[in-house]
């Protein structure tokens, strides 16, 4: 599909939204849940505590407060950003999903 100034925002947005699902998986795996106005940053500090480094914990919040510029103030985010999104995204995703596997496995043995 490529990144182009047309969808950058879009795919900024949606890479935000699938890192936030899988944290929010492990927070509901280690009893937690966050909700309230700001829930989305306590869920981004939620990596520094699955042992992300800070860079890691920096990158997600710029994408949080890109990722609400988007949806609440229209803003446009160019596709150098959005290509940084991604690579953070492969970058992140495999192992926030290898620590849900593991959780889940660790479940059943019980």
């Amino acid at each position: 599909m490529g990144f182009d100034e047309d969808n950058a925002s879009s795919i900024a947005k949606d890479i935000y939204d699938i890192i936030m699902e899988a944290l929010r998986a492990l927070l509901l795996l280690n009893g937690f849940k966050s909700s309230s106005q700001f829930s989305h940053e306590a869920e981004v500090s939620f990596l520094k505590e699955l042992g992300f480094n800070e860079s890691d914990v920096s990158f997600l919040n710029d994408l949080r407060y890109s990722r609400n510029s988007v949806i609440y103030y229209g803003k446009l985010l160019d596709v150098e950003f959005s290509e940084k999104a991604f690579s953070f995204l492969n970058k992140i995703h495999p192992k926030l999903i290898e620590m849900v596997n593991k959780m889940l496995s660790k479940r059943k043995q019980l």
